[in-house]
């Protein structure tokens, strides 16, 4: 029994590092889910990972950041999502533009659902409190 409690340990420790992981990769992918709509929709354009090469280069870079580099004078803006689409999102300073618009847009509806959301629990909480509920 001593012996097998060290082991015990090892893969009690192993499985929850990956549930961990999974649990990472699907906010990365909810979150890459919320943002490559609106980089479409903003003109961005998608240049998908379709070789091995690629793949592996996509997976390599920092994934679902918004990096800008300058490329013949003028900034460029790039998203690399292999969670979702595998792909590469580019665009220009338009581009870029729109995209803070909508994420403003999307930030702020996000806001007034919460804020919703929470004024109503708390109209809930105060007619259970008027009525005695729970007894």
């Amino acid at each position: 029994m001593v012996k097998l409690l060290p082991i015990s340990l090892v893969a009690v420790a192993s499985a929850a590092m990956l549930c961990g992981c999974f649990a990472l990769r699907a906010g990365e992918r909810e979150h890459a889910e919320e943002v490559d709509p609106m980089l479409a929709a903003a003109g961005f354009k998608i240049y998908p990972a379709d070789t091995l090469e690629k793949s592996d280069h996509l997976k390599a870079i920092s994934a679902l950041k918004l990096k800008s580099h300058v490329k013949d004078g003028q900034p460029q803006y790039w998203l690399a999502d292999p969670f979702y689409c595998n792909c590469v999102y580019v665009g220009d300073q338009a581009a870029y533009q729109r995209y803070k618009q909508l994420r403003a847009e999307a930030d702020a509806q996000a806001q007034i659902q919460h804020t919703e959301m929470i004024e109503e629990e708390q109209s809930e909480a105060a007619m259970e409190e008027t009525i005695g509920y729970p007894p």
